[in-house]
Formats: C-alpha cells, structure tokens, sequence
C-alpha cells in the first residue's frame, strides 16, 4: 500500500484546510497538485506509493471527471480509492462521479474531518 495521499485541486485555498486535516493520517504524506497534469506528473513518479487521490471536478485543461477515468483505466491505479469534491450544482455529478469509479463524492462546502473520516475507512 502506497503512502501519498494526493489532493487536486486549482484552489489552494479549498486545498490548504483538507491538507491540513489529513497531516494527522499515520504514516501518510500529503501532496498537493493544482491541476491534474501535475497529479498525473506525481503519480507517474511514484505509482506504487498513491494510496488515495481527492480530485475537484472543475479544473483547468482537464476536468476531474476526466482525470477519474484516466485514473481508474490505468491497472496499476485502478483499486487507489479516489473521493471527489464539487461545488457544482448539477444534481446528476455525483451520480457520475460514482460510477465513474469514485469512492466517495463531498459537496462544497464539504467538512475537512468527514472527508478525513471517509479516506480512513477506505484505507483501513
């Protein structure tokens, strides 16, 4: 099991608290990547260490939808646990989001600690 915990989002300031909340994971390193070709540059340097990845779904050059089926068609990331955050209003998102492959889906504004909450179930 890998030990990088990635958030993606292109607003540090919706990054910065979830980052903050996450610190406390044992044994977990959080990283930061502001959109997903940066994600996608991390991930590619260390596959095998990716134990989660939290995504926003409205970014720019590639959206999170989109980063979520690159993610889940790629074998080697396929059973890393992705929760997806959307201030969207669209009541049909989370139901794309999910069985697009997400394991969870917060809308904004979301609590940091039940996003925090979520990804430990996933990673017990």
């Amino acid at each position: 099991m890998g030990n990088i915990i990635l958030i993606v989002d292109d607003n540090l300031a919706c990054a910065e608290p979830l980052q903050m909340a996450l610190e406390c994971i044992r044994g977990m390193e959080i990283q930061v990547a502001g959109d997903a070709n940066s994600a996608l540059g991390i991930i590619a340097g260390a596959p095998h260490r990716v134990a989660a990845v939290i995504t926003d779904l409205r970014m720019p050059v590639m959206s999170g939808l989109e980063f979520l089926k690159m993610l889940k068609s790629d074998d080697s990331l396929r059973m890393v646990p992705v929760l997806v955050i959307s201030g969207d209003s669209d009541p049909e998102l989370p139901a794309r989001a999910l069985l697009g492959g997400a394991a969870a889906f917060f809308t904004k504004p979301y609590s940091p600690l039940a996003v925090r909450k979520r990804l430990e179930q996933l990673l017990a």
